[in-house]
This record gives C-alpha cells, sequence and structure tokens, in this order.
C-alpha cells in the first residue's frame, strides 16, 4: 500500500487512517522543514514514525495484551549507553522476553534491500533480544531482504500497512505534542440479520454440542462469530479459531482484537503449512508475516500458558487460539501435555474439513477436527458460506472401498444447519450487489487476422487471444445482441476485474498478452475501435511477498476514485489483477465490478467463492459481472460445437457451481426453458456478421448461437427434477398439515366444530352432496399450502381474496386462528420465500402456466394419491390442449358453418371443470377468440 495516494479527509466526521495520517506527516516533512539537506529530513520523518509506532503498541489492543512496556530505544533501560544503529524499539514481552523493533519510513517507491535491515538483524542477534518485528511502509522487498527474515533462529516478523490499519486505533487523534492521547473508532454493532444469527446458533447449542452457520460471501461470519464466542464462551473461557490458511489466520487475529468487547489474549499457532492434502503454500502468506509470532510448537504453547504474567489476565479475558489445519498435531500435543479443552472450537471455511479418507491410513489434519480424541473442545462451530456436500454415488463408492466421507449433510459430524443465510437472502437484505453472468461468444475469424503477426511469433494460441478480446468487450459493455438499458443494466464501462487462470504460468501469459492482442486489435479494427476500453494488467501469485500482494490489492482497490480522476480524452480505463486462485478466498474487494474466467474450474467451492469476491457492497455498485469468454469454430452449427467443443467447458462447470449454492441462480438456471431470455444469465455473440437484407443469408446466425446456448445450460446444467421435487416439498407439508387439522378437530372445541361442520353443509350444498369430512379436510389443507403460492404467481391478483369458494375456505380459517394453527405456517416462511424466489424468474404468461400444471399434477400425485386416483386427476399436455382448442376452432368453420370459429356470436364456451385453467388460458393465448368478442 503506497501513502502518497490518500489525503487527509475533508469531512470532520471522518475516522482517519493510517494512510490519512502518512501522507499529512509526509507532506510536512517534505521540506524538511525549511532544512535544506535531504537526510536531515529524512532524519524527521523517520522520529516521527518511531514515535507514530511506539504510540501503537501502547495503545493497540492485541500488542498491550502482548507488551507489558515499550521504549524508545534511547529510552529502553537495557541499553546500556549503545548507540542507535537499527533498533528503534524495544518491547518487554508479556512470556518474559525482550522484542526488538525497527520502524522503517521509506519514501514511496523504495525497495528495501538486505542492506537496510542488516545492521538490525545484527545487534538484534545479541543476548537478550528473543523476537524481532519490522514496521514497513515500503510496498517492494527485494529477494535478498525477504529471505533475510526468514528462518532466523531468533524469530522475525513484519508489520504492514493494512496490519496498521486493522487496528481500532482512530489514527487522526496521534498527536506528535500529546503522545498520550488516545481515541478509538466506534465499537462495531450487529445488524439484524447478524442478530438472527447470533440468536438461532445459540438456541442450537442448547441442544446440540456441534452445528452449522451457512453466511454468503460478504455478509460478516468473522465478526458474527466473535460475538458467539463472546456470548458462548466470554471471559476466562477458551476459543479455538481454525482457518485453512496463514492469511485469514492473521485476518482474523486482528479483526478478533480490533472488534472485541472484551479483552482477548491471542495465540496464533502454526507449524509446517506443508503438512496435509490441498496445501496451497504457493498462494499463502508466510508465517514472518503474522501480526504476533506464531507458536511453532506444543511445549512453547503450553510454557506460555502457565506463565504466571498469563495467568493473571486469563481469567479477566477469553482465551482464544488462532490455528491453521494443518496445526492440528500441535492442539493434540498440548492438550495432551495439560492445555485445557476448548469451551469453544469454530470451523471456518469449514468445506475444506469435508472428503475422504481411506481405512487404515492418517486422517488428514482438515479431518481430524471432527473428533475429540484429537481436539477437545464441548461445542463445535461449523462455518462456511459453500457447504460441500457429496452426491449418494460418492457415498457408495467411498462405502465400497472402506473409506470414511466427511460430509457436511452428515449430523454426526457436523450437527444440523443452526442458520443460513443464502447469495440470494443476502442481495434481497441488500447485504450484497446481484450478479449478471456474461457468456460471451467470440467468432474465431473475428480475431484471427489481427493476431496473425502475434501467434507467428510463437507466444500465442488463437484460443487465449479469442478469450482477451472477449474479456475486453465485456468489460467495455460493447455487446452486440444485448441492449444494456432494456436489462436494467449500467452500460458504464467496467473499472476493476479480477482474471482467474488454470495456473500461475497462464496467468503471466494473460497479463503479458493482453495489452499487446488488443493494441493490435484496435489498429486493425479502425477508428471504431479507437474509443473503446483501455485496460492496465498486472499479475499476482503466492510466490509475492505480502506486501507486494498488499500493493497490487490497493492499486486494484483504489482503482476507481485513481481512474476518474485520470481518465483523458474521455478514453475509460480499466484495471485487471491477474491470479491462478490465491484470491479466491478470503480477499475484500468491495468495488470490484468483475471477474473473469479463462479456464474451466472443476472445484465449485472455488467458483463460489470467486464470485463472492465481485458481490461485495460499493458506492454506485448495482451488479457485479462474472465474464465468460469462449471462442467458436467457424461455419460449424451451434449444437454440434456445443455437444463436441470443450471450450463451453468452462461455461458449464461455472454455472453448475453457481447454481449448486445460489438458490435463486438455480431457479434461474432451471427455468430458461420457460422464459424469454433472461437477466441474469447474458449470452451475447461477438465477431459474427449481422444478414444484410438482400445479400447472402448467414448460416448460423447470432441468434441460433444464443437460442443454442440457452439450450445448452437448461441440458447441461439444470436439474429435471427440479419442479417436480418442489411439488414433492410441498406435498410433504400438505400432509403434516392434513394431520395438524384433524388433530384439532378431534379435540373438545365446539366452536372449531360448529365452523367445520358449517363449511362441510356449504360444501355439499354447492358442490356435491356426497363431499365427505376427509374431503373437506384435504381442501383445506391444500388451500392452506397453494394460497401464498397462488399471491407469489399472481402477485398483481390477489387470488384467494376474489375466488368465491376461496373466500369460503378463508372463513374457516378464521375459525382455526386460536388454535395456533399461524405456528404451521410460521415454519414455512422459509419455504414460502424460495416459493417466491423461484417464481419471480419466470418473465411470461407461457411459463407461470406450464409452473400451474406441472406443481398441481405432481403435487396431487405426491400429497393426495386417494384423491387423484378416485377423481381420476389427469393434467392434458398443453400441447394436446392446444391441438383439441384448434381442431375445434376448425371444425366450427369448416364443418358447422360458423366462419369466425370460435369468435362466432353463437358460440358460447363453457368449462365446468376449470381445474388449472389451462384450456381457457391457451384459448386465449393462441388468439383464437377475437379481441371485440371477449367482452361478449
Amino acid at each position: 500500500m503506497s501513502f502518497e495516494l490518500f489525503q487527509v479527509p475533508e469531512e470532520e466526521d471522518c475516522m482517519a487512517t493510517i494512510q490519512d495520517v502518512l501522507y499529512q506527516y509526509h507532506n510536512i516533512y517534505a521540506d524538511g522543514q525549511e532544512l535544506t539537506v535531504e537526510t536531515g529530513a529524512n532524519r524527521l520523518k523517520g522520529n516521527w514514525f518511531e514515535l507514530l509506532c511506539l504510540w501503537f503498541f501502547k495503545h493497540d489492543p492485541l500488542y498491550r495484551q502482548r507488551f507489558s512496556e515499550v521504549w524508545m530505544w534511547s529510552d529502553w533501560p537495557g541499553r546500556g549507553g549503545r548507540p542507535d544503529t537499527g533498533i528503534d524499539l524495544v518491547a518487554s514481552v508479556r512470556d518474559g522476553g525482550l522484542c526488538a523493533i525497527q520502524c522503517k519510513f521509506f519514501e514511496p517507491g523504495h525497495s528495501v534491500q538486505k542492506a537496510d535491515i542488516d545492521s538490525f538483524l545484527a545487534l538484534s542477534g545479541q543476548e537478550g533480544f528473543t523476537e524481532r518485528l519490522i514496521v514497513s511502509v515500503a510496498d517492494d522487498w527485494s529477494s535478498n531482504a525477504e529471505n533475510a527474515i526468514r528462518n532466523q533462529q531468533i524469530p522475525c516478523t513484519r508489520l504492514t500497512l493494512e496490519d496498521l490499519d486493522a487496528s481500532r486505533l482512530d489514527w487522526g487523534a496521534f498527536d506528535l505534542e500529546h503522545i498520550g492521547t488516545v481515541a478509538y473508532r466506534p465499537a462495531k454493532t450487529l445488524r439484524p440479520d447478524q442478530e438472527r444469527a447470533l440468536k438461532a446458533v445459540m438456541e442450537g447449542f442448547q441442544r446440540h454440542d456441534r452445528g452449522k452457520l451457512i453466511m454468503a460471501c460478504g455478509t460478516g461470519k468473522t465478526f458474527t462469530a466473535l460475538k458467539i464466542a463472546e456470548q458462548l464462551a466470554g471471559a476466562g473461557k477458551t476459543v479455538l479459531f481454525l482457518v485453512p490458511s496463514i492469511s485469514l489466520l492473521n485476518q482474523t487475529l486482528l479483526a478478533w482484537n480490533a472488534d472485541s468487547s472484551i479483552p482477548l489474549t491471542s495465540f496464533a499457532v502454526c507449524s509446517d503449512t506443508t503438512v496435509g492434502r490441498r496445501q496451497r503454500t504457493d498462494e499463502d502468506m508466510k508465517p514472518t508475516d503474522l501480526a504476533t509470532p506464531p507458536t511453532t510448537n506444543a511445549a512453547d504453547l503450553l510454557r506460555i500458558w502457565r506463565l504466571p504474567s498469563f495467568a493473571e489476565t486469563v481469567s479477566s479475558s477469553m482465551t482464544v487460539v488462532f490455528s491453521t489445519y494443518q496445526s492440528i498435531a500441535v492442539l493434540t500435543k498440548a492438550q495432551e501435555m495439560g492445555f485445557p479443552d476448548f469451551d469453544l472450537i469454530i470451523c471456518d471455511e469449514a468445506h475444506r474439513t469435508t472428503g475422504v479418507t481411506l481405512t487404515g491410513t492418517d486422517e488428514s489434519n482438515f479431518v481430524r477436527v471432527h473428533q475429540n480424541k484429537f481436539i477437545r473442545g464441548a461445542k463445535r462451530l461449523y462455518m462456511t458460506a459453500t457447504p460441500r456436500i457429496f452426491s449418494a454415488s460418492a457415498t457408495t463408492r467411498a462405502q465400497e472401498v472402506g473409506a470414511v466421507l466427511c460430509d457436511m449433510n452428515d449430523p454426526s459430524l457436523y450437527g444440523p444447519e443452526f442458520h443460513r443465510l443464502s447469495f440470494s437472502e443476502a442481495v434481497r437484505l441488500d447485504l450484497l450487489s446481484d450478479y449478471k453472468v456474461m457468456v460471451l461468444i467470440v467468432d474465431q475469424r473475428y480475431v484471427s487476422d489481427a493476431v496473425t503477426q502475434i501467434m507467428a511469433e510463437g507466444e500465442l494460441k488463437l484460443d487465449d487471444a479469442v478469450k482477451i478480446v472477449g474479456c475486453w468487450k465485456g468489460l467495455a459493455k460493447e455487446l452486440s445482441m444485448t441492449n444494456l438499458t432494456d436489462r436494467g443494466l449500467d452500460p458504464e464501462p467496467m473499472r476493476t476485474a479480477v482474471a482467474f487462470s488454470s495456473s500461475i504460468k497462464n496467468s503471466k501469459q494473460f497479463r503479458d498478452n493482453f495489452p499487446r492482442v488488443i493494441e493490435e486489435f484496435k489498429r486493425q479494427a479502425g477508428p471504431e475501435a479507437k474509443s473503446s476500453l483501455n485496460c492496465e494488467v498486472r499479475h499476482v501469485d503466492g510466490t509475492d511477498n505480502i506486501c507486494k500482494r498488499n500493493a497490487l490489492l490497493e492499486w486494484l482497490k483504489s482503482a476507481p476514485e485513481e481512474i476518474r480522476a485520470n481518465e483523458r480524452e474521455n478514453v475509460p480505463q480499466c484495471r485487471i489483477l491477474s491470479n491462478a486462485r490465491c484470491l479466491s478466498e478470503g480477499v475484500d474487494i468491495p468495488a470490484l465490478d468483475a471477474i473473469l474466467f479463462l479456464n474451466p474450474r472443476k472445484s465449485k467451492v472455488d467458483v463460489v467463492q470467486s464470485v463472492g469476491r465481485v458481490m461485495r457492497k460499493s458506492p454506485g455498485k448495482k451488479f457485479g459481472y462474472v465474464i465468460i469468454p469462449v471462442m467458436i469454430p467457424s461455419n460449424v452449427a451451434p449444437e454440434d460445437a456445443l455437444d463436441r467443443n470443450n471450450n463451453f467447458k468452462v461455461v458449464w462447470e461455472v454455472l453448475q457451481a453457481l447454481r449448486a449454492h445460489d438458490d435463486q441462480f438455480n431457479a434461474e438456471v432451471n427455468s430458461l426453458d420457460l422464459n424469454e431470455g433472461s437477466d441474469k444469465v447474458i449470452v451475447d455473440v461477438i465477431g459474427l456478421p449481422e444478414p444484410v437484407d438482400g445479400g447472402i443469408d448467414i448460416p448460423f446466425p447470432p441468434e441460433a448461437w444464443q437460442e443454442g446456448v440457452y439450450a445448452g445450460i437448461v441440458k447441461r446444467c439444470g436439474d429435471r427434477q427440479y419442479w417436480d421435487q418442489w411439488a414433492r416439498d410441498m406435498a410433504a407439508v400438505a400432509d403434516a398439515h392434513t394431520t395438524r387439522l384433524k388433530s384439532l378437530l378431534e379435540q373438545e372445541d365446539f366452536a372449531v366444530k360448529n365452523a367445520f361442520e358449517t363449511f362441510l353443509a356449504g360444501l355439499r350444498e354447492n358442490i356435491n352432496n356426497n363431499v365427505s369430512h376427509e374431503d373437506a379436510l384435504d381442501m383445506l389443507a391444500q388451500h392452506l399450502i397453494t394460497k401464498p403460492i397462488f399471491d407469489a404467481i399472481f402477485g398483481f391478483y390477489r387470488f384467494s381474496e376474489q375466488n368465491p369458494v376461496s373466500q369460503a375456505m378463508e372463513q374457516m380459517m378464521k375459525a382455526l386462528e386460536s388454535c395456533g394453527l399461524e405456528s404451521e405456517t410460521e415454519a414455512l416462511a422459509n419455504f414460502y420465500e424460495s416459493v417466491k424466489g423461484r417464481i419471480a424468474v419466470i418473465n411470461n404468461d407461457a411459463g407461470r402456466q406450464k409452473v400451474i400444471k406441472d406443481l398441481y399434477e405432481t403435487f396431487f400425485k405426491s400429497a393426495f394419491p386417494r384423491t387423484a386416483e378416485r377423481l381420476g386427476i389427469v393434467y392434458t399436455p398443453i400441447e394436446v390442449v392446444d391441438f383439441i382448442l384448434r381442431s375445434a376452432d376448425w371444425a366450427l368453420r369448416s364443418e358447422l358453418a360458423c366462419p369466425e370459429g370460435l369468435s362466432s356470436p353463437d358460440v358460447h364456451i363453457l368449462d365446468p371443470f376449470t381445474g388449472t385453467g389451462t384450456f381457457l388460458v391457451r384459448l386465449l393465448q393462441l388468439g383464437l377468440i377475437a379481441p371485440e368478442a371477449l367482452a361478449r
């Protein structure tokens, strides 16, 4: 992070950040306070920064707990007259050790060299110091400097500006003249949705010792977990917080210490990160960048725990051990040696604790967390945005080979689901931005001519060039078939994007090839491309040190303001940060406009975690975009390309992943065949020539490709049993309602019995004298279930308020109000929200009519098989209904001398068994009755 990018906020009520303060003091000392010697100005800046760091270490909650005292080097009682040759501050650590601290205030753009820290490392290597810490404002560290602070006998950690900025301190309160003055930013409070999550988890733990908390990415799981720990454990108790990576450990450590309402005693446990499967050390930060030195073995953890200085604080603070899953063996050993049982174990990113272990082999550290024989704890909370569930076939295969399968649907391992905040619910509550998926199909001929020379150099594949052009067009929102305004989308080009490749090598190639391809493409395209989007691409991966990674993230985060300030000649600018997978988990970039998927992603969890990055809210942001560019071959039929071309694999995999974790997107995909296009999945074709009147026909026009891709999505990503399963869900609920109604009528409540007898008599009088007691009960249950559904389908027309039979039902329902029947409906609140969501994605009357027909057919067969069999309930396919209606119209015209067919004045249409209304609806939709005949 470069502080020169920031300015002191003008608003009086705005909390100052560390960047604001650095910017201010950098400008003050830029003149050297009237000094003419540059080194003099640097010395003043260095002294000021040392005092700022002293103030930070004395007052920050985390370091106030770690350090009992902090001195300037010149004030340290143990200095012994030694000159300042690199150590700026000295801190007394509560475990009895001493920490040497260097505060490096470098000029922006300075690259830290080994020579810059040699004297500090040499002096702090002398007897007495047990820890080293470097505070650096520099983004760039040379490899020699980086290696110098690793694997030191006296451990050395490094603090970045991001670590400082995570503090709860109000940096604007720092005063060089009054260094004892301190202020903190206001404490965070739970939002209503987080309050509901807290309440649900606390209630769940009253009945269970483990359970799941499912919350969408970016909705505050970490803060919610803190408040759960404070309430469930609290002062004097011990909590274990497990994460899959060192970077997440550091984020959580800083966040909990900044936001806790009670004092924390924090430990960071981080042993060999290469232990266990699924390691991603190439994408993780190094232990040297933890905000507090990690404990790497059980003996050290236990020794520190037993120190009198820590024993004094344990009763008044909550002890929290932050650990990676890979370090579970350290915790197991520590508990064997006497470390206490945990009162609460929180498993973050709990989808990582699933998987298969073969019988007779050692369990993965990620799996051992489930068992008390490895980690003893009273309660376990599994948190994730993306629960991982295995298919029935996977379970069967695991059983066949004698393997143990850890599946998040297994209550013996994970407990019940205490609370869920889905992606769609988070969007509805305005906690997240909704997202759109852009599938951009690019004809290879459209690009090939422009990149012939680059390809001849052997450094570029045509497929990669086509994807680059597709991404460029998508980011610019230059679509050929999609009217963005009609879709309610903002036509302004995107400013920020993250690109995901399958490997670090591919990511670097994307960075290197993007400007060359676009420059050559624009040159060949001529004037019409000159005003298009200009993009700058950078690459990041796990081999970059944390300072560089933070700088690249800051470069992306600050893009919207900087770009708008620097745009020239009305040419929009966009910044793209390319990576393989180090930006998919735990990275927060609220202003991110788009993510680009350049290669297939087999991990559904990785896809959803990546999409979670683009759903963060930021001012002025309407949607996040998921862009998937695909190259199509020339002169190949869409159906052939979709069946045989692996280029579409990335589309199917990304959409399948989103469907598996986003119920609203699942409804969208499963309604594509009912809808007229889609506002959620935008399919656009780039580069195919448009048909010209009187010219040569295009064999496969863009519309054919668009329709083909939508059909392919339904075929490969949809669930053919989706609406059937929904009807079966309703059937199960209806059965419960019938049982409840029978129970109510069997009780000695004469008012209810009399109301029911009146209701039954009315049915027999108006419908049929043979309507039985059971028939009436079934009708009430059906009404209770279907009323909210019809209200959802016909939200503009209150069906149940206008229908005479429904009105009679409502009178009976009012008589049952005092019996607590509404509690049955309250239990269905989430179900009916799901119904509304599923129905909402259908954008035409024909689709709604088909849902009603299919729903009722399956509903009655599943919920009321006796009724369906007795009444012979069979639903005529819409195609057959259309044939019958058209045949009747033809017969009237040709055989019965009615030239206007069904619109003839002498023709009267009666439908005594309307059912779902399919015949009447299709009669109107087919236009077989003239508009002027409708009134008659």
